[in-house]
């Protein structure tokens, strides 16, 4: 019985682009390998693994429910991050209008920022840490669920 080019034993692990050996793999620099294959190699041709142990679909921007977890992803991030800024706020016992004052923003354009529905740039995130005498401590991490 002839093994499939998928196929994969306890020893070894699914990366991004399928198994991953744990043994080193010898490479040279015109045999170069990444992810358990050596590089310029696609996927096997025939039908894809399936069953127990296969590799998830992976997500991305041709995934089906790409659009939603887009959506929801940055109503996420825009809610933390304007509730930090708040809070911070709170416990420094600074008001819109101040951290308006100090970025030379109206109170007004602060509570938009504030409200959520804006479009935070890095550059304006900066500058609200600079405000606030603060820097934003950052994660990235696998989604719980």
């Amino acid at each position: 019985m002839a093994v499939e080019p998928w196929a994969h034993s306890p020893s070894t692990k699914l990366g991004p682009a399928g198994p991953i050996t744990s043994q080193p793999v010898a490479a040279t620099s015109s045999d170069y390998v990444a992810y358990g294959r050596p590089y310029g190699q696609t996927e096997p041709d025939g039908p894809p693994p399936s069953g127990p142990g296969a590799p998830a679909e992976a997500p991305g921007v041709n995934g089906p429910n790409w659009r939603r977890e887009l959506a929801t992803e940055r109503a996420y991030i825009t809610a933390m991050i304007t509730a930090v800024i708040t809070d911070y706020m709170d416990q420094l016992g600074i008001t819109q209008a101040e951290l308006g004052q100090r970025m030379g923003l109206s109170a007004s354009r602060i509570s938009q920022i504030l409200s959520g529905n804006e479009n935070l740039t890095l550059r304006s995130l900066a500058t609200v840490a600079a405000a606030l005498r603060a820097r934003f401590d950052i994660n990235l991490g696998p989604r719980d669920g």
